[in-house]
């Protein structure tokens, strides 16, 4: 055996649907230069949005080489960047508490926060329960390296009593999946749940992220909160309210994440972060850091970006405002086609039944 035991696991639990996505990118379509190519309808990115990205990125003041580049640093996020984002995260965000630099923690990506918390707080076999559908990419986040399986909570567009529309999350789900996990003889570590919902579109209300929060505090289990796409909320009749602003019943086991992907549509940038007020977790993200961290030039140009709070208001009203009217294109087209599509209220994704003969 040329590998090892984890390695192997990677090999035998290799995401293909991953790897079509690549091969999709390195063939795109383009109706003159490449009308034989893919057209890759399974990756979250954005070109909405570019010019007023490219034009504020290529201020004069971005970013320049300088000596503090040929030396070590904090590759838990450089001051500069954790004071930028804490700033960002207080002025939109409302936390209950304001955000102390301190408690970030970043990393290259979203799915990189999720692949070392997994590490951090579960061991190989225990299970992270997940509401799905869900991004695809959260099972090998859980699983590659750290061999911690997601424990799928299924919705479904049956509707049950207490259900109002397709989908729906509820604690009786969350429960019921929880006390087959626990039957099945897997230790339940986590709940992890995306806010806004990636690929649904749906936000779940205070009293639902409530609900969770409660359980998870009564089991003694982890919460792990994905709030990467908390300002690309695009229907004005609904008011994302993040977890940071609720009274959280147990901050020790309390995750929340964020990042640049999606609301600036920056996922080359490879910008993602942890809030946790968990000292003893705090020790060990600082050292895990140091195996997979961002460069610092890019954390340097991503403070630039988020000290500038004003044009950040200007930038993310402006991408709302296009991703409403992208969002309302497809959904016409596709409901012309005779696709039924669930209702998205923010996010990049729509959820297309493709059954219809």
């Amino acid at each position: 055996m040329f590998l090892s035991k984890r390695a192997q696991a990677v090999l035998e639990n290799e995401n293909f649907l991953f790897q079509h996505m690549l091969l999709a990118n390195s063939d795109l379509y383009d109706e003159k230069e490449n009308p034989k190519g893919y057209i890759n309808l399974g990756t979250a990115d954005s070109n909405l949005s570019s010019d007023i990205l490219i034009e504020k990125l290529n201020e004069e003041g971005v970013w320049k080489f300088d000596h503090s580049l040929q030396q070590y640093f904090e590759t838990r996020g450089i001051l500069r960047l954790r004071t930028a984002m804490a700033k960002f995260m207080n002025h939109f965000f409302h936390p209950l508490d304001k955000i102390d630099p301190q408690n970030l923690f970043f990393f290259p990506g979203v799915a990189s926060c999720i692949n070392i918390l997994a590490h951090c707080l579960a061991d190989p076999g225990d299970v992270i329960i997940s509401p799905t559908p869900v991004y695809p990419r959260i099972q090998p986040s859980l699983q590659q390296l750290s061999l911690v399986d997601m424990w799928p909570a299924q919705l479904t567009s049956t509707l049950r009593e207490e259900e109002q529309f397709p989908f729906q999350l509820t604690l009786q789900r969350i429960e019921e999946e929880y006390q087959r996990a626990t039957e099945a003889g897997k230790n339940v570590r986590g709940i992890i749940l995306l806010n806004p919902n990636n690929p649904l579109g749906h936000v779940y209300s205070s009293e639902m992220v409530l609900d969770i929060l409660n359980f998870c505090c009564s089991h003694r289990i982890h919460a792990i909160i994905d709030e990467v796409y908390a300002l690309s909320v695009f229907d004005k009749n609904v008011k994302f309210k993040s977890t940071l602003t609720l009274p959280v019943p147990d901050p020790e086991r309390t995750h929340v994440l964020y990042g640049l992907s999606k609301d600036f549509a920056l996922a080359g940038f490879r910008v993602g972060v942890i809030y946790t007020r968990n000292n003893s977790l705090h020790t060990v993200l600082k050292e895990g850091s140091s195996f997979i961290s961002i460069p610092s030039s890019i954390m340097k140009i991503s403070a630039y970006l988020l000290e500038d709070l004003q044009w950040c208001e200007t930038f993310i009203k402006e991408n709302c405002s296009r991703l409403a009217k992208a969002c309302q294109l497809c959904k016409n087209k596709l409901e012309k086609l005779g696709l039924p599509v669930c209702e998205s209220v923010g996010g990049f994704c729509l959820w297309v039944d493709f059954r219809q003969p």
